[in-house]
């Protein structure tokens, strides 16, 4: 069978052109790709991010998708994403089905966390829910008994066959028979039957997380991404290299937690299963080797669940290192109940780690209370801390808005956070409720979210007041917030000079956006050493400082260019 996935495109309705580097690319696709790979399958990529010379981002899928299509002649197509992906998925359906009948398989967070409302409306020809690396193969491999049943029966090609959401009548009654009944019996699925949707029942299947094939991102252009997008792109990390060249690994499923705010339902869906360091570090293994990367984004959230995986981790790598001569720096993510300490985190700086992210979110108890985080303001201000004392960069996010959000706390926050995190790399923000989310049930529930499909189409667009803070106070409080968090403004300040990077390889493309890429040179007023950073950014920003992350300390800093 020959698939075509399509992951969406970056930021599709916020501003076009958009451009994604490895940092940011949806794995899951991946993974996807190399289970299908795996199965005897072919995989062709279509990742439409990065593609210029348009003026809008539905122009340029309008454009790519149907000759895609036209060229590789699948059988079979997988659209994925985010809730926030709405928009890109409803067109790409759309485009798909005025050009061709070929079905269309759809997966991820945005089927996940409302599956059955999202399959009615969007009207795919089947979804995943979960972890879709088996599924996807056991569906692959019942069309295409299905193909060759019908072909035997000279009913034709699968292309005309299996789009039943609408209908169709294409092939033989006793092919259809075969169709619905096998399908029934693959879990973790949504198709048609009588036009109606049919769900199958979810079985999260318990196998070795060691034995899913290493994830395959050369259908989407990686090698791309790496040579020429890392720094044109947004910069959800701050890197510890001029020239960085990141890459992801996830070395873990799963979370036991189960926070308000999050839309991974993995809680219910599939428990925490890490992977066993011998597999991790043969994927690190093959992954260096193919692409030379010397930044390691290691994504799970739960990568250091207890001290002693992060001591066997850091132990291992070193050594690795030596043995190897990998040449890179890396980042984690984690959760508080890690208990990390000094040793921990001094062993981490040793192996090459620059920053970890910290699950912080608010700075007032009672929030984490209500948010169902299970931790202790103190545990955060005692992170931070010894992040600084082991010279490993520290970084989080506050969220404000949840429920029990009043004045008071909204205080409490900004004071903790001004007394302890402002110098990191500690952005303030404000919650959205998500589907899939306990604040998402609360806001259908209050009515503060009345129509469904209404949310969907003009998503993000603005926040819910779930806090029992009157609108105008609230609007007060986020204007403050969003100000102290776009200028930098209780950050230090250093004078110094920026140099245009005429010979970056991201120039071609940062002209189409507005800005140039610039080495900024200053002396950091936290470790009095001297910082060297490229950043990207536009001659009218010169004036009121740049903001930047000190490659050395990890701090930020404003810089004012003399």
């Amino acid at each position: 069978m020959r698939i075509l996935l399509i992951p969406p495109i970056f930021h599709y309705k916020d501003a076009f052109p958009t451009l994604l580097s490895a940092s940011d690319f949806p794995s899951g696709f991946a993974y996807v790709a190399s289970a299908l790979e795996k199965a005897g399958h072919t995989v062709y990529g279509l990742n439409l991010n990065n593609k210029l010379g348009f003026k809008t981002g539905y122009d340029l899928a309008s454009d790519k998708i149907p000759k895609a299509i036209d060229k590789v002649k699948p059988d079979l197509i997988g659209l994925g994403g985010l809730c926030t992906d709405y928009h890109f998925i409803k067109d790409a359906i759309e485009i798909i089905r005025k050009s061709s009948k070929v079905p269309i398989v759809l997966g991820g967070g945005i089927v996940n966390n409302d599956a059955e409302f999202i399959f009615n409306l969007l009207k795919p020809d089947y979804a995943i829910i979960g972890e879709g690396e088996e599924t996807i193969v056991r569906l692959v491999n019942s069309l295409q008994e299905l193909t060759k049943a019908t072909q035997d029966n000279g009913s034709g090609s699968i292309t005309c066959t299996v789009s039943t959401m609408d209908g169709s009548k294409g092939f033989m009654g006793n092919a259809l028979q075969f169709l619905v009944g096998d399908l029934s019996g693959i879990p973790n699925m949504l198709f048609w039957k009588d036009n109606k949707a049919v769900s199958t029942e979810y079985i999260f299947s318990s196998g070795d997380i060691n034995e899913i094939p290493f994830p395959d991102y050369e259908p989407f252009g990686v090698r791309e991404m790496i040579d020429d997008y890392s720094m044109a792109t947004r910069l959800l990390y701050r890197y510890s290299r001029q020239y960085p060249r990141p890459y992801n690994i996830i070395t873990s499923r799963g979370c036991p937690f189960r926070c308000s705010f999050c839309v991974d339902e993995s809680h219910k869906r599939s428990p925490y299963r890490a992977r066993s360091m011998d597999n991790i570090f043969a994927e690190i293994k093959e992954s260096y080797e193919q692409y030379k990367y010397n930044i390691l984004i290691i994504l799970d959230e739960l990568f250091v669940a207890n001290k002693k995986r992060m001591r066997e981790f850091c132990e291992r790598l070193i050594q690795e290192k030596k043995t190897n001569e990998w040449d890179f720096d890396w980042m984690f993510q984690t959760h508080a109940n890690a208990h990390l300490d000094l040793e921990s985190l001094k062993l981490a700086k040793e192996a090459g780690c620059y920053f970890f992210s910290y699950g912080l979110e608010s700075c007032s108890q009672r929030i984490l209370d209500s948010m169902k985080k299970k931790t202790k303001v103190a545990q955060a201000v005692e992170a931070v801390r010894l992040a600084e004392e082991a010279n490993v960069g520290f970084g989080g996010n506050i969220i404000f808005g949840d429920p029990a959000e009043t004045e008071e706390t909204i205080s409490e926050s900004l004071s903790v956070w001004y007394e302890h995190f402002r110098s990191a790399m500690v952005f303030l923000s404000f919650v959205q409720a998500y589907p899939g989310s306990k604040l998402f049930d609360c806001c259908t529930e209050k009515g503060i979210i009345k129509d469904k499909k209404y949310y969907y189409e003009h998503i993000d667009e603005g926040l819910f007041n779930m806090t029992s803070i009157p609108d105008d106070i609230l609007n007060k409080w986020m204007s403050l917030i969003n100000t102290i968090e776009r200028s930098w403004l209780q950050v230090k300040t250093a004078y110094g000079t920026c140099e245009e990077d005429k010979e970056a390889l991201e120039v071609k493309y940062l002209t189409l956006t507005g800005t140039k890429m610039y080495k900024l040179k200053a002396k950091c007023p936290y470790c009095g050493e001297e910082v060297v950073y490229r950043q990207a950014f536009a001659d009218k920003d010169k004036d009121r400082g740049i903001g930047v992350g000190c490659v050395k300390c990890n701090k930020r800093i404003k810089v004012i260019i003399k």
